[in-house]
């Protein structure tokens, strides 16, 4: 058998969850015979296996399996292969060094599908509940053969707060966290039409790294982008930089053109506002997190008392986790084309406009009072200026 875990960090308690049946459509059959979340209470007989593994031991060091005997993991174990058996090997290479280039090839695909399932599981957990689950490091030992593979799993998640924080998982968040898994898979690991670039692999010091980010596409759909600029929010714990990515996921999601504040606000509240407190808090945060954005992106301060930006970071992630909860079950909204995207926008704007009807007409009668103001001051002919003025003043007599 070969076993591939994840240790985890961000939860504090929650039982064994068998995810098999739920993610079994997410990769090739016969990768994984058992996919499961094993808490720092679970009796499970692989992760006694794990634990007890004799080689791993002598890889990690006695206090660091200490320390993973407390933690909670994400575990595939499957049958191995002819291939891996420690005396085919020998008889195939001449040393292990050869075996082992050929094994590093092989393995970490299984180590890829570990670190993507865990990556689904805490984007899937965001969205019931505020967190910051992650995948630290990725394990692949067997008991065929004496090989080891750590993978070190390079992200920083923070809750909406910017702090590491952790969570107690009920049953009805895994049953939730299983429907958003489901919800987030095409988004998130199966997209079409995007140009991002297959992860490559590097070696540093005995450990290996994905590189994933620096082979991203700005040409993705919608809702790709959208979670690419969740996940650089969820991946820092600097506030105005968390605020900064979740106003642009929100632009991208609502496919905003212009006046940003003014429609993402309004769309925001009439997608998501239950009551007219809820609709002015939405109208307020989100021009609030505007203003920081502007602030940040021009390199000056942010009066951060003034703002409470992190209560404005706190809000900004309950809207995108309701968002996103409500707009991926809606994949006509997942726009790719410049077509879908006007068709989109028209979607949102439309149900602003009827919402917030008033407001609307005084944006289009502010803008015709600036447009004329702005012609105005270009004008510098005298004569012209004082025609303007003559029609004005026939025009207001007339009126009076």
């Amino acid at each position: 058998m070969k076993i591939c875990f994840a240790e985890l960090s961000g939860i504090r308690k929650t039982n064994d969850v068998d995810f098999t049946d739920t993610m079994s459509e997410f990769y090739k059959k016969g990768y994984a015979d058992k996919l499961l979340l094993a808490s720092n209470r679970s009796k499970d007989i692989i992760k006694k296996r794990i634990e007890d593994n004799p080689f791993l031991i002598e890889q990690i060091g006695i206090n660091r399996m200490n320390h993973l005997k407390q933690g909670t993991y994400f575990i595939l174990s499957t049958k191995s292969e002819e291939f891996e058996k420690a005396q085919v090997l020998k008889n195939t290479f001449k040393n292990f060094s050869d075996a082992k280039k050929i094994l590093d090839v092989y393995y970490d695909s299984f180590g890829l599908l570990v670190r993507n399932m865990t990556i689904l599981f805490s984007t899937g957990m965001w969205l019931v509940k505020d967190s910051n689950i992650q995948p630290k490091y990725i394990y692949l030992c067997t008991d065929v053969n004496n090989y080891i593979g750590v993978y070190d799993i390079k992200v920083d998640y923070s809750n909406s707060k910017g702090q590491n924080s952790q969570v107690d998982i009920t049953n009805d968040d895994i049953e939730l966290c299983k429907k958003m898994v489901k919800l987030l898979y095409k988004p998130l690991l199966n997209i079409y039409h995007s140009e991002n670039k297959a992860p490559s692999t590097i070696y540093i010091n005995e450990s290996r790294y994905f590189e994933v980010n620096r082979h991203l596409s700005t040409v993705n759909p919608s809702f790709t982008k959208a979670l690419m600029l969740i996940q650089e929010a969820r991946n820092t714990s600097f506030l105005a930089s968390k605020v900064d990515k979740y106003i642009a996921a929100l632009q991208c999601v609502f496919a905003v053109k212009d006046n940003f504040t003014f429609n993402c606000s309004r769309i925001t509240s009439a997608y998501l506002g239950r009551n007219k407190k809820e609709d002015s808090e939405i109208i307020k945060f989100i021009t609030i997190g505007y203003h920081i954005r502007s602030q940040l992106s021009h390199g000056k301060q942010v009066d951060e008392k003034k703002y409470d930006i992190e209560k404005t970071s706190n809000r900004l992630d309950s809207y995108m986790r309701r968002i996103m909860k409500k707009i991926l079950s809606n994949d006509k909204l997942n726009y790719f084309t410049s077509e879908d995207e006007i068709r989109v926008r028209k979607y949102f704007k439309d149900m602003a406009k009827e919402k917030f009807e008033a407001d609307y007409n005084n944006l289009k009668r502010n803008n015709r009072v600036q447009l004329i103001q702005n012609n105005i001051e270009a004008i510098k002919d005298l004569d012209t200026l004082m025609d303007i003025e003559e029609i004005l003043s026939k025009q207001i007599n007339k009126v009076n």
